[in-house]
């Protein structure tokens, strides 16, 4: 059996398959997977930002200043004492905390 150097022009059999073809289909599975991962990530930023103005305005009216860990979801909420030192004073749970 002969290997054909000439396969991606003449195809392994009858059907004839162009170069053009191959490397179009190529270009489309991968235009599609980079927007899908585009949209995922826009999706997922959105939900973090939404994480984060909970946490500040509604969770941590009170305090001058708050802080969100995306790792473990909580929500602090910090004061300060006479020498400025930030003084933990509130924790949240976010999870509970999705419109």
């Amino acid at each position: 059996m002969c290997f054909r150097q000439d396969w991606l022009v003449t195809g392994w059999g009858k059907e004839k398959m162009n170069v053009w073809r191959l490397v179009a289909i190529i270009f489309i599975v991968l235009f599609v997977l980079e927007t899908s991962f585009f949209i995922l990530g826009a999706v997922i930023i959105a939900k973090e930002e939404e994480m984060y103005a909970i946490c500040y305005y509604d969770v941590c009216e009170d305090y001058p200043q708050a802080d969100l860990d995306l790792t473990t979801s909580l929500c602090g909420c910090y004061d300060y004492d006479l020498m400025d030192n930030p003084i933990l004073v509130k924790t949240t749970y976010m999870k509970t905390y999705s419109k």
